[in-house]
């Protein structure tokens, strides 16, 4: 079978190639730094879940709180359990209760996103504004502590 070989050129060819070599001479560091990180980074990508999911601490948050704050105090029961407990900030909500359900709701959003109604419409409900919120009526038992 006839081999064709083809040749690259046209006008001022030579001295592109001569300067493309010579940049990458001058340039060999930075190349050789960029190929390092790349390499590093493909390793860590294949490399991260070598220890498996089941070796992934299992986070336990209080549920009453779970909707508060993202900031939270980190206790580590072993090191395959991780207990949160979240701080608060601002009012820590109100204790609401459905009357229809008898369920009780740690905060008005909770029952909002549990009940699968508006929150603004359950608060306008618990301030007397509307008569029912998605068609249940709650009543306030506290403030939450």
């Amino acid at each position: 079978m006839p081999e064709v070989a083809h040749i690259v050129s046209f006008p001022g060819f030579e001295m592109l190639k001569e300067d493309i070599l010579s940049h990458i001479k001058r340039h060999k560091v930075a190349y050789a730094f960029g190929a390092g990180v790349v390499v590093a980074g493909v390793v860590f990508y294949f490399t991260r879940d070598v220890y498996g999911p089941q070796s992934q601490p299992q986070i336990l948050k209080d549920s009453v709180f779970s909707n508060f704050s993202p900031f939270s105090k980190v206790t580590y029961l072993n090191k395959n359990t991780v207990i949160t407990s979240l701080e608060r900030r601002g009012h820590p909500g109100k204790i609401i209760r459905c009357n229809e359900t008898g369920e009780v709701f740690s905060s008005i959003q909770r029952g909002a996103d549990v009940m699968e109604i508006n929150r603004g419409n359950l608060t306008s409900h618990l301030h007397g504004r509307l008569p029912h919120a998605g068609g249940y009526t709650f009543e306030v038992l506290g403030e939450a502590a």
